[in-house]
């Protein structure tokens, strides 16, 4: 079996880390940054806030579930990839979907 003998700190990032294999692989570095909103500009988390905070208002206001991870998700989403909002969008989709069962 492979193991790897390095400590991982406890991150999952540093666990995925301690299985690179010292070849070229293409793979980048994994920043284990835990905010990706505080790499972008305060007018930037302006508009991931008025995005994400959609999920605080109607129709999802009446759903009882808590709405909490799905915010934080989608903020993520976006301060990673502002251009691309697939993840947002399956994010809200999987959240309706959630709170209609």
């Amino acid at each position: 079996a492979v193991v790897s003998t390095q400590s991982t700190g406890g991150s999952a990032v540093a666990m995925g880390e301690s299985w690179r294999v010292n070849n070229d692989d293409g793979c980048p570095e994994v920043d284990d940054e835990k905010d990706p909103c505080e790499k972008i500009s305060m007018e930037e988390r302006h508009w991931v806030e008025s995005v994400c905070s959609r999920y605080k208002q109607e129709p999802f206001r009446s759903c009882s579930l808590d709405v909490t991870e799905y915010f934080e998700d989608c903020k993520y989403d976006l301060c990673t990839l502002p251009d691309n909002d697939d993840n947002v969008c399956a994010d809200a989709e999987a959240y309706a979907k959630a709170c209609e069962d």
